[in-house]
């Protein structure tokens, strides 16, 4: 996978993580905190190769 196409799957994967907490999939604290913090980390992580890339 090249660094374009591994930063938009980055991208996904944080929006999908960080989306289960905004509708409430993910209702447990704990795991909701880490869920939204995972996901906003690989959503900047996937724009940085994405840039990069």
């Amino acid at each position: 996978m090249n660094g374009k196409r591994l930063g938009l799957v980055e991208i996904a994967a944080g929006t999908v993580l960080s989306g289960t907490y905004f509708f409430e999939v993910i209702a447990t604290v704990p795991y909701s905190i880490a869920a939204v913090m995972v996901g906003g980390g690989l959503v900047v992580s996937g724009a940085r190769r994405t840039r990069a890339g």
